[in-house]
Parts: C-alpha cells; structure tokens; sequence
C-alpha cells in the first residue's frame, strides 16, 4: 500500500526533530558535567596555566674600600624584545621609520634600514623579535621614550626581562682578594671576600605570585605567600684602593725586572694591623703577561726564610728595650726540639 506524500513528508519531519531534539540533550547534558562534576578539575587546570610563582632575586650586599669607594656592586640589567603583533597598523606605519633610526643610533650593530627590515620581517612573521641583551637602566630609559615603545608596554610593544649583574668599579684591582661565586653546571664555586662572606652578602630571596596577562606579560597577584626579597649586607674592608694601586703596579714593574714567574705583596698598617693593600701576580707562560689568578698571600706555603729575622728583632727589641739596632749579641749555641728532631745552632 502505497503512503499518501504529505503523511511521509510528516514522518520525515518528525524524525529530524527527533534527532535535533536528541542532540540538544545531550549537549545540554555535558555543559551540565563540565559545570558541575568536572568543573573543578578545569578550573584547576586553568589556574595552574594562568597563575605561576616567580622568584625575586635578592640584591647582593656591596663591597666599600675603608674610605667607602665601591670595590663590588650590583646593577640591573635588561634583556629587551619588541613584541609588534600588539602595535596598531596605523602606529606600526607611522614610526617604524623613526624607531629604526633611533634604534640604529643606540645600538648601532644594524643600520637604520637594516632594523626596520628586521622589524618588518618580524610583523610579517606575527612574533617577538629580540632588540638587544644587557641593556643597563639609563638605555632602557631611553628606548622606553622611542617612537612606538613610548606608547605603552600593551600599545607599544617593548618587553623585558630583568636580571642583576656584579661589576667592579675599578675592574680587576685586587681580584683575588675580593674574589668570586660562580655557578658552573650545577656547581658554585666561592673564593675571595665574597666567599668568606657569602652567607652575608648573598641576602634571600623572595617569591611572588604572578598572572598571565599576555603572550609575554604577566603582572603580580596579591597572595598572603608573596615574600618580599631581603638584599644583601654590605662589606666594608680596610683596604684603600689608592694604595692598593700602588703596590699592585710596584710589585708589575718588580717582576717584570726580574723576570719572576709569581709574587705577592701585602700592606700593613702597623698601628692597627689592617691590611691596606694585597696584591698576587702571576706570569701566563702562554701570553708572557703577568696576571692575577692566585692569592699566594693567603693560600701558597713557603719558608718564611730571611723574612722571620724581622719577627726574631722585634722579639729581642720588645724584650730588651736597652740594646739599640747598633748592638751586638752574642747568641751561642743550643738546640731545641721541634717536634721529632733536634734543631742545632752551631
């Protein structure tokens, strides 16, 4: 029996809203898991992408000379990108000429052609392109007031990422001395001042939480875990850097007389006991130059030879203040036992 035309028709209509009412449901069923069964877990999984603990480096302590000029200190240092996909077209077009030019004058590795080509290839491309690394505070000063950067950091487009660097203000002068802490594949290595007292200088560092706010921004978060980072102590030695000069260059020409192979010097004040200069050069067979890589004042083992006569004068003076240095004594002989033997003086 043949079905009359508009009953199929119904059939078929029926059965479609059948099926759209069916997948309805069912979507409507899984919204209704997600917000209520699984929602947690996704709002967890969002958090943990979003909300991240950055560490905030404490400063190191500084270290002064006696009359308080810097031997050792920290200074900020920038690591700077362009991030062109958040300049407007307009922006971008009107002072990408002007940026390049003044980008060409600060750092002068490209020429102004040369940056805007490689500004524009990055645009093209949709990312952050790398401007320059060890940027110190007053140039990024300055880059902050270039033609785009100056709009903003969310118009403008300048990133950065901000590390600390240790510098010596009179460069290697007393080198050994003032000393290092390096990290080398997983390993510190300490020497000098700033071993002795590391746990003094290095400070601790803090922690704060952050959110994702950008492909490359982020900005803190209030957090009762948030700790603020506690700097360094500064160090303040005997030493005065004038006559640190002095004698390291005294002690240069004394060697290179003499062709010596290493040598030390050390300046006492005698009233005190401070020590006002020390110096340790060391010849580089491969370049000829004398240089400092090792403190033979504090840390080489020699006879004290000729050098204990003075100790042994001071002795008698101090005990004998009546004999003059135009004196004659006459020691004699004896001996004295040191340790397993019997030292003679014949």
């Amino acid at each position: 029996m043949k079905m009359d035309p508009k009953i199929d028709m119904l059939w078929r209509t029926y059965l479609v809203y059948f099926l759209i009412l069916v997948f309805g449901i069912a979507i409507i069923t899984q919204i209704i898991l997600v917000q209520t069964k699984e929602s947690k877990q996704y709002i967890e999984l969002a958090k943990q992408k979003e909300y991240r603990v950055d560490t905030l480096k404490a400063n190191r302590g500084n270290i002064y000379a006696a009359n308080g000029d810097l031997i050792a200190t920290t200074i900020p240092i920038y690591h700077t990108y362009f991030d062109t996909r958040v300049v407007a077209d307009t922006t971008f077009a009107k002072g990408i000429d002007s940026l390049s030019a003044q980008l060409a004058n600060l750092f002068p590795k490209r020429t102004a052609g040369q940056w805007k080509q490689y500004l524009e290839n990055a645009r093209k491309d949709g990312r952050q392109c790398a401007i320059a690394r060890d940027v110190t505070l007053p140039n990024l000063r300055k880059m902050q007031k270039f033609a785009i950067f100056k709009t903003g950091i969310y118009t403008g487009g300048l990133a950065k990422d901000e590390e600390t660097k240790r510098i010596r203000p009179y460069n290697d002068l007393a080198g050994c001395v003032v000393g290092y802490v390096n990290e080398i594949d997983g390993t510190t290595y300490y020497g000098g001042l700033k071993a002795s007292y590391n746990k003094y200088l290095k400070g601790q560092d803090g922690r704060r939480l952050v959110r994702r706010i950008h492909h490359w921004g982020s900005m803190p978060v209030e957090s009762e875990e948030d700790i603020d980072p506690r700097d360094g102590a500064d160090i303040v030695t005997t030493f005065d850097i004038r006559l640190q000069d002095i004698v390291e260059s005294a002690l240069l020409n004394t060697m290179t007389t003499n062709k010596a192979q290493q040598g030390c010097a050390i300046l006492m004040d005698v009233e005190t006991g401070y020590i006002r200069a020390m110096a340790n050069l060391q010849r580089n067979d491969k370049t000829g130059k004398y240089e400092e890589t090792y403190n033979f004042a504090l840390s080489a083992r020699y006879e004290p030879g000729s050098v204990f006569k003075i100790a042994s004068m001071i002795v008698l003076l101090n005990h004998h203040p009546e004999l003059t240095l135009e004196d004659k004594v006459n020691i004699g002989t004896g001996s004295i036992k040191f340790s397993n033997r019997i030292m003679k003086d014949d």
